[in-house]
């Protein structure tokens, strides 16, 4: 017992215990220090490769057709200043259901057809519905 005393040193007075305790919680700053710093960078360089998206009525002063003048995003037609792809709300011209742009009825849609909303608030003001076989609608 006396030898495993020797090779650990382990501190008697309390004065030892706290210079210890100060020496962890450094080590442990510097550490979540680091991290913080890591994320801030990351989330710092996401937000400098966002395009801005810029939406406009394209049936200004008309309400013919399936908007009704609400503003969305048109993936043929230029109505979207930017980079089109970021909106996730997609319907067809021609049906009444909405879906993320991620399921695969998309893919059965003609991409002349496609319609592509920037929020689903603004798929339902325009008349459609969330797609049952859609998930996470």
């Amino acid at each position: 017992m006396e030898e495993m005393q020797e090779v650990i040193k382990i501190p008697k007075s309390d004065e030892q215990k706290a210079q210890i305790w100060r020496q962890v919680m450094t080590i442990a700053s510097i550490i979540v220090f680091g991290i913080l710093c890591f994320c801030l960078g990351r989330l710092s360089r996401i937000e400098e490769n966002k395009i801005p998206l810029t939406v406009s009525n394209e049936n200004e002063g008309q309400a013919s057709g399936k908007s009704g003048g609400l503003p969305f995003v048109k993936s043929n037609g230029g109505v979207v200043k930017g980079d089109s792809s970021k909106a996730e709300i997609v319907a067809s011209k021609n049906g009444k259901k909405y879906y993320l742009s991620t399921c695969a009825s998309v893919k059965r849609i003609n991409p002349a057809n496609i319609i592509k909303f920037v929020s689903a608030s603004a798929a339902i003001a325009a008349g459609y519905t969330p797609a049952a076989n859609c998930p996470g609608l």
